[in-house]
């Protein structure tokens, strides 16, 4: 008797989960993702400063800045590249998974290097090849894991050829007669002056971490109803 108790109870229970997944929004993945590393070296042509420093002082300058992205507002149509694809005109062939996010989903970006600074609004759109959906672009499906590789590139809302930096540039790399397409492990700041340039840029990798994703509503109730189970099962 007692068995069919549990039971009935439990038919309850899931009539009752089930009518929460018919209502119940999920929550959005939001990840922010934090880039860190430093600048360590200076090309320049008859230039005393950048960014507010000393072109002497530029030996392994700092630099951290952050992205939020709200995954579920993402173009559904944007770019997803498996390693090996042959995408493109030219025949590109992807040396690694590459998905695409458009500044829709983008929330907000805070960079800053001395007296340079960026946001939102100076994000260029990076399109790695023509007929590509995704404004920026990484390694990995944001909202499961962290990214290793990442193309993200900004420009001076107010005159865009003043300066730009770039996380991992895309380019492509002649290995024989395919070309691989890849990200580069850098990311720099170019700034012109007049027919100049001045760039600084790593010597290694940026290192990248993200925080978790929010967990949906829906998963927060299967974990509730798996504990109430397994208590109820205890007790029978």
């Amino acid at each position: 008797m007692s068995k069919f108790i549990f039971i009935k109870k439990n038919s309850y229970l899931l009539v009752l989960f089930g009518a929460v997944l018919a209502v119940a929004p999920a929550r959005a993945a939001i990840v922010t993702l934090t880039f860190t590393g430093t600048y360590d070296n200076l090309t320049f042509q008859g230039v005393s400063t950048f960014a507010g420093w000393s072109t002497s002082d530029l030996t392994s300058i700092p630099f951290s800045y952050s992205l939020t992205y709200d995954t579920s507002l993402n173009d559904p149509n944007a770019s997803v590249v498996t390693a090996g694809s042959v995408v493109g005109p030219y025949n590109y062939v992807a040396s690694h998974d590459m998905y695409g996010y458009t500044i829709s989903g983008l929330l907000s970006v805070t960079k800053t290097l001395g007296n340079l600074s960026w946001s939102k609004a100076d994000l260029v759109p990076a399109i790695p090849f023509g007929g590509a959906v995704g404004d920026l672009w990484f390694d990995v499906d944001i909202s499961q894991a962290t990214p290793t590789k990442s193309w993200v590139e900004f420009g001076d809302s107010g005159n865009p050829a003043s300066y730009f930096s770039n996380i991992g540039q895309g380019m492509g790399t002649v290995v024989g007669s395919t070309d691989y397409f890849l990200f580069e492990p850098l990311t720099r700041i170019e700034r012109t002056d007049g027919m100049r340039w001045e760039n600084v840029r790593t010597t290694s990798a940026p290192s990248i971490t993200s925080s978790v994703p929010e967990p949906s509503a829906l998963s927060l109730l299967a974990v509730g109803l798996g504990v109430v189970l397994r208590r109820r099962r205890r007790t029978v």
